[in-house]
C-alpha cells in the first residue's frame, strides 16, 4: 500500500509552482472502497475494475472513473478517442447479476 496522504503533500508543494496542477490517480481495483477511502486521503481521480467486486462472476468487463466534474470534459474527450464504453442499460444486467452475493465475497 502507498501512503496516499504523503504522496498528497509532496504533490501539494510541487503545485505551488506549476501552472497546470499535478494530480494523483489511484487504482481502486484490489484494495476497494470498502478497505481504503481513496478521496479521504487525498487522490484526486480514482480508477476501479468493476469486474472483481460488483459483477463477481467474470460474467463482464466493467471499470469506473470517479473524478472531480471539472475533468468531465477531459474524461470523454479521453473516452472518445481511446475506447468504447458498455452502454449503461447493457451494463446494468450484469452487474446487478453480482450484487446479492457482494457481502459474501467482500469479508473474505
Amino acid at each position: 500500500m502507498i501512503d496516499i496522504a504523503a504522496i498528497r503533500r509532496l504533490v501539494y508543494t510541487v503545485n505551488q509552482h506549476r501552472k497546470v496542477p499535478i494530480r494523483i490517480i489511484v487504482d481502486n481495483t484490489f484494495a476497494s472502497s470498502y478497505c481504503q477511502r481513496r478521496f479521504e486521503h487525498g487522490a484526486d481521480i480514482v480508477v476501479r475494475s468493476l469486474t472483481k467486486d460488483i459483477g463477481g462472476f467474470c460474467t463482464d468487463m466493467d471499470g469506473a472513473v470517479v473524478a472531480p466534474r471539472d475533468l468531465h470534459s477531459h474524461l470523454m474527450f479521453y473516452r472518445k478517442d481511446f475506447g468504447g464504453v458498455l452502454s449503461s442499460k447493457s451494463a446494468w444486467a450484469f452487474l446487478v447479476y453480482g450484487l446479492p452475493t457482494l457481502a459474501t465475497r467482500m469479508i473474505n
